[in-house]
């Protein structure tokens, strides 16, 4: 306990609102805090780390060998050799058993060892996953995790039989099924696995896939189980995938390589001209559906305007993200002060986004008429990736179901999510939303965050209770940014 019963009691007596609010932390209680979590690390950095028994070996990432760049702030999979059969792990649902157990046989007559992730499952006396919190998948790809999730629970939970076989398995195939989609375990088991292992999909009935499947699977070439020559195909691409003479294809290799190198340089121009870590993100409906959520942009602009130290993006796109950085300009130029706005936007998307976004004829986007318009990936889908990267704090109002994929992006990046719940749409849950983006962040005063799905308060109640979390966060937020400013990508200004 962090706040003793008499400090409790004082608070109570004084009428504070967040005496009791277990997430709402004084200055001086995270000062304290800190110094003792400062204390403990210092600790178990003097303790003499023991001697490792050599016949033990320690769970290692053992998977198909992977190049990527030393610029590349990306995953370097280990190519550890195993004794005896290379091991495929097969991730599928009960439901799906009896093909699993005849994929597994088809491997297995291919000369590997095979294991199936409902073995486990039979194994358990109650017939359930049997499930354990693994630690934050980005703070093993990121190298970090974010200071505000770091003592929260994980958003994914891996069984541990499947983390092991995983760490020492060459290829995870995954059977992707309606149920599947819908497990807790399997979810745990993609995430686990994604950025660590080589993956390969196989669709086996069709289904609408979720938001976070699309994100994390969707982009892979997946193989249909009811196409013919598909085993065939299966047993291809495991062989190339266990090829230590092989590499990754050169597209995927140049593809992260831009990822990295457009983050990177999105990074330096906002740091070159703003505070990147002042920054908010703001993103929602193209289509504003109500007057309510119309005011609530209005207001909030204006009301993120008078903290006078808030640099405003979006992803200049029309609709909730607009009508809140106008109002943002607006309210700066009546105060005799300049905006800082920056729209991120993609050079070019093959769609149609006319209705949606500010594009010329041949599909390249438009400079916005207001603030400052950096260009930045080759779709709108590489474009959201950049940003969940870059940016820490992001603002949901309302939103379309092609929402899912950003939001997913920035949960995958251990960043923040403030969801006006009230207004409906994506940021109301639909269209398969995450629903860890609805949980109350550390350092945020939960009197305000209830505000934000309050469908009776006003749009000024509901943007002070949003310009109070984004502080709130803002000051729990200690990051260092030691990046260097380079040379600026190409900028273009009105």
């Amino acid at each position: 306990m962090w706040k003793t019963e008499n400090e409790i009691k004082e608070a109570k007596e004084k009428g504070e609102r967040s005496s009791e609010d277990f997430r709402h932390w004084d200055k001086k209680y995270v000062i304290a805090v800190a110094r003792e979590i400062g204390e403990m690390v210092r600790n178990d950095g003097e303790k003499p780390k023991p001697k490792r028994d050599p016949s033990k070996r320690g769970s290692m990432l053992r998977s198909y060998p992977a190049f990527l760049p030393d610029m590349v702030d990306g995953p370097v999979e280990v190519m550890e050799p195993r004794v005896g059969k290379p091991l495929i792990v097969i991730g599928l649902h009960p439901e799906q058993k009896l093909f699993g157990r005849s994929l597994k046989f088809l491997l297995e007559n291919e000369g590997y060892e095979v294991w199936l992730s409902i073995e486990e499952v039979e194994a358990n006396s109650q017939g359930d996953f049997p499930m354990k919190m693994a630690r934050s998948v980005s703070a093993d790809y990121r190298g970090q995790m974010h200071p505000l999730l770091k003592f929260t629970p994980s958003c994914t939970s891996v069984p541990e039989d499947f983390q092991s076989k995983a760490d020492q398995a060459g290829v995870v195939v995954f059977v992707l099924s309606e149920a599947f989609a819908n497990s807790k375990t399997s979810k745990g088991q993609v995430f686990y696995c994604e950025h660590r292992k080589h993956v390969i999909p196989i669709k086996y009935e069709e289904f609408d896939m979720p938001g976070w499947m699309n994100m994390l699977i969707g982009r892979k070439r997946y193989e249909n189980s009811r196409t013919d020559g598909y085993k065939e195909l299966v047993i291809s691409r495991i062989r190339r995938a266990l090829d230590p003479t092989a590499r990754a294809s050169e597209h995927n290799e140049m593809n992260e390589v831009k990822m990295a190198y457009s983050t990177r340089f999105l990074k330096q121009t906002i740091d070159a001209y703003s505070d990147l870590l002042k920054c908010v993100y703001v993103f929602g409906g193209v289509s504003i559906s109500s007057k309510r959520t119309l005011d609530i942009c209005r207001s909030l602009g204006q009301m993120l305007a008078d903290v006078g130290d808030i640099t405003l993006a979006t992803g200049g796109l029309f609709g909730a993200a607009d009508v809140v950085a106008e109002s943002f300009s607006e309210a700066c130029k009546s105060r005799h002060c300049e905006a800082d706005i920056w729209h991120v936007v993609p050079e070019r998307d093959d769609q149609d986004y006319t209705r949606k976004a500010r594009q010329h004829a041949d599909r390249t986007f438009q400079v916005v008429p207001y603030g400052r318009t950096v260009f930045s990936g080759d779709s709108m889908e590489e474009r959201e990736s950049i940003v969940a990267r870059v940016f820490e704090i992001a603002v949901l109002i309302e939103g379309e179901a092609d929402l899912s994929h950003e939001c997913v992006e920035f949960l995958w990046n251990d960043h923040l999510v403030i969801p006006i719940k009230s207004t409906g749409g994506a940021a109301g849950g639909s269209f398969g939303i995450p629903h860890k983006i609805f949980e109350v962040p550390a350092g945020v005063a939960e009197l305000d965050w209830n505000v934000l799905k309050d469908d009776n308060a006003n749009a000024e109640d509901v943007a002070t209770a949003v310009v109070k979390i984004i502080q709130s966060l803002q000051e729990t937020l200690h990051l260092e940014n030691n990046e260097p400013v380079g040379a600026v990508p190409r900028l273009r200004s009105r």
